[in-house]
């Protein structure tokens, strides 16, 4: 394996960082999770300390660190708790002749908060971004992550046969639209906002990895446990109607656009929706194809999207003390509170007021 990755560093070496569309590429090595470790454990300012299973990175495009652990034959666990500097897309690449058998999914927080400064009280708000993916083995998966932010990556990596006898034929984790989709052409499965409800489930994760000595993770058992938990989660939601799933195949260059129209949204929270011609021309897209891609990926067009993490944000706001409806409206840049408070019903089906 090590000579395999000296061959590839050696190849891709001058294209680390290469700068395309607005973001800066890492690549590293996806035929399989020991092959992931190695490859970005090789990468310049990477620190890996194989005994503990965890690796530490502080660079020009990333701060961070990240953790892994094999649980059993075919099926690992890595996570990294990073801050982007750089806008930055993370590229995957295949080593021609090893095999690639191992498909992963991909649980995205961004750890992320905003500041909200009110006559009487100043408090911190978290962001709502908590998505699945989940890739197909040999997929060409494009993560983009923008400057600032601060985000924990979950990725559970399960081998093809693993996924046979414990997936496909395991009444728990057998699935309809598992089975559809491994039996499509689509190469990745997305659902949007996941687990906002559910934090204990990935906390239970992010305690079991981080129970550590200085040969690793104290109960590897433990920490399968709530790796299982977690897949059966993401399987259940599968079933929830209301959860939108998209099967996205845009090119690279497109989703990236449509990502970063999604950051444009999200960084809006606060001021009045940025228009469609804006977003348009700042991602560089016509207005008609923004507005079909986005749907595409997100299941909803942009102003539904907007006013869904709006309304989210001024759920958290409204559980806090001491802070009423009109103060919320004012501060998410609604000038008629009775406006708000019917945006609000539309989301959650009831009055801001019995929040």
């Amino acid at each position: 394996m090590n000579l395999f990755i000296k061959k590839w560093l050696s190849s891709i070496r001058k294209y680390f960082f290469f700068y395309r569309d607005g973001f800066y590429e890492l690549p590293y090595v996806a035929n399989s999770p020991e092959m992931t470790v190695k490859s970005f454990s090789s990468m310049p300012f990477v620190k890996n300390y194989e005994k503990r299973n965890y690796f530490t990175i502080n660079n020009l495009f990333l701060d961070g660190e990240g953790h892994y652990q094999k649980l059993e034959d075919g099926l690992w666990l890595i996570m990294s708790n990073m801050e982007v500097k750089k806008n930055l897309s993370f590229v995957l690449h295949y080593i021609y002749g090893v095999p690639s058998d191992y498909h992963f999914l991909t649980l995205y927080i961004n750890k992320g908060q905003k500041t909200v400064n009110l006559p009487t009280i100043h408090f911190d708000i978290e962001n709502q971004d908590r998505s699945w993916t989940l890739f197909k083995a040999g997929s060409k998966s494009l993560n983009t992550h923008f400057k600032g932010q601060k985000s924990i990556f979950f990725t559970i990596y399960f081998s093809d046969e693993w996924m046979r006898n414990n997936i496909m034929t395991n009444g728990i984790f057998k699935n309809k639209t598992l089975e559809e989709f491994f039996n499509s052409s689509n190469e990745c499965l997305f659902l949007p906002n996941f687990l906002e409800n559910k934090k204990e489930v990935y906390e239970n994760l992010v305690t079991s990895i981080l129970d550590k000595d200085e040969n690793g993770v104290k109960s590897v058992l433990t920490l399968k446990k709530n790796t299982l938990d977690i897949i059966s989660t993401f399987i259940e939601k599968l079933e929830d109607k209301s959860v939108y799933k998209a099967n996205s195949n845009l090119s690279e260059k497109d989703l990236r656009r449509i990502k970063k129209a999604e950051y444009i949204l999200s960084d809006s929270i606060f001021t009045k929706f940025p228009s469609i011609d804006y977003i348009s021309k700042e991602i560089g897209m016509s207005q008609t194809k923004l507005k079909t891609d986005f749907k595409e990926v997100y299941g909803s067009t942009l102003y539904q999207y907007y006013c869904t993490k709006q309304m989210g944000f001024a759920k958290q706001m409204l559980e806090k003390e001491k802070i009423t409806v009109k103060e919320v409206s004012y501060t998410l840049g609604y000038n008629n509170p009775s406006k708000f408070t019917a945006a609000f019903k539309k989301i959650y089906g009831r009055l801001p007021s019995e929040t």
